[in-house]
C-alpha cells in the first residue's frame, strides 16, 4: 500500500505519490482540494536523475517551517512565489510550452536551494544537467537526496544528458519523451 509507505517515510503524507503512481496524466495538487488531472502535451523528454542519497522530507519540512518562523515574510514570499511557479508549470505543459516550462524549473530550483531543500549533490547534477544543454532543471520530492529532472528539447540531448549525469556521479537515469510529437 502507498498511503502506509508514506505515513512510514513522511509521517503525515498528502496522497499525491500515491495518486501519482496510478495516474497516466499528471496532476495539479493544492493541499484541501481535489487532484486536477491535465493533459501531458508538450513535446520535450524529461530526464530523471537518482542521487542514490535516501531524501530528508522530514528535516527539509521542519528546516523550512524554522525559517519561516524567523524569517516569515521572506520564506512566505518564496513559498508563495513556488506555487505561482507551479501553476506557469502546468500551464506551459498544457499549451506546449518547452522554455516557458524549463524558466519555471531553474526558477523554482533557485527558491528550493534559498529555502534550504536542495543539497550540494543536488546542485552539482542540475548545474551538470545545464552545462550539457538541458532547458532547465530542477530537485524533485521532498529534497536534500533523492531525484533531480532536467527538460531537454530532443531525444539524443536528453541522451546526451543523461550520460553527463551518470559521469558526474548519479546513481541511475531515466528518459521519458513527454509530448504526442517529440523527435529524436
Amino acid at each position: 500500500n502507498v498511503q502506509l509507505s508514506e505515513r512510514i517515510a513522511h509521517g503525515n503524507p498528502s496522497g499525491i505519490d500515491a495518486a501519482a503512481t496510478s495516474s497516466l496524466q499528471p496532476i495539479y495538487f493544492t493541499k484541501g482540494h481535489p487532484f486536477d488531472y491535465f493533459s501531458l502535451n508538450i513535446d520535450a523528454f524529461l530526464i530523471v536523475a537518482d542521487t542514490g542519497i535516501k531524501g530528508q522530507t522530514r528535516e527539509a519540512v521542519k528546516d523550512v517551517a524554522h525559517l519561516f518562523e524567523t524569517q516569515p515574510h521572506e520564506t512566505g514570499q518564496m513559498i508563495q512565489n513556488l506555487g505561482y511557479l507551479t501553476k506557469q508549470a502546468k500551464q506551459a505543459i498544457i499549451e506546449n510550452l518547452p522554455e516557458t516550462l524549463a524558466q519555471t524549473m531553474d526558477e523554482s530550483q533557485s527558491l528550493l536551494e534559498k529555502l534550504t531543500i536542495s543539497n550540494d549533490f543536488l546542485n552539482l547534477l542540475i548545474q551538470t544537467a545545464k552545462d550539457t544543454g538541458a532547458l532547465g532543471a530542477k530537485l524533485t520530492g521532498g529534497g536534500r537526496g533523492g531525484c533531480m529532472i532536467a527538460l531537454a528539447q530532443t531525444k539524443t540531448k536528453a541522451q546526451e544528458i543523461s550520460q553527463a549525469l551518470e559521469d558526474a556521479g548519479a546513481a541511475e537515469t531515466w528518459i521519458q519523451g513527454l509530448g504526442v510529437h517529440t523527435y529524436v
